[in-house]
């Protein structure tokens, strides 16, 4: 599977007028802000929000920076003229990086991301039980996203201060 994009290019608000004609609408229930970044990101060109979850969008302080941040499920779109329905799942945090209102976007780290029936933002201050590995749990520098698949497994993906990672909590 290949990344969304390289971890934390940054990205502009302007968008190209034919990005702008290939990217899908979106559900009127997005933020302005949300919509504004993926907008700008280029991901709508290739991708799908995916609403197979709901919401489809999470909203917290991923990387600890004070602001706002969002990850968003979105599904590849199958290349034009293929009979291939594509709908690879794939998640990407969108973090703010200045005033001017660039974003930076950082791919979930594949292939550690769970399948998901569920999600949910873990707020930094709430315990990080120990994980099916044994160990020292992380300690979060921000919010983190929790993620778990029905009578399966359940994970949570958080900033390590340079990339995301994952820390299982059951298999």
């Amino acid at each position: 599977m290949r990344p969304l994009l390289a971890v934390a290019a940054v990205l502009a608000l302007t968008t190209p007028a034919h990005a702008q004609d290939a990217a899908p609408a979106l559900p009127p229930t997005t933020p302005p802000d949300l919509a504004g970044w993926l907008r700008a990101s280029g991901l709508l060109i290739d991708h799908d929000l995916d609403d197979s979850i709901n919401p489809f969008y999470l909203r917290g302080d991923f990387n600890g920076d004070g602001r706002a941040d969002y990850v968003v499920s979105l599904r590849e779109r199958a290349p034009k003229g293929s009979s291939a329905a594509g709908g690879t799942k794939e998640y990407a945090l969108l973090a703010p990086r200045s005033k001017k209102g660039k974003a930076a976007i950082a791919p979930f780290p594949h292939p550690d991301t769970p399948a998901r029936d569920g999600w949910y933002v873990h707020d930094r201050s709430a315990k990080v039980e120990v994980g099916v590995t044994g160990g020292k749990p992380p300690r979060l520098q921000g919010d983190a996203v929790m993620m778990w698949k029905a009578e399966s497994s359940s994970a949570l993906i958080y900033w390590n201060g340079k990339k995301l990672v994952t820390y299982w909590q059951s298999d």
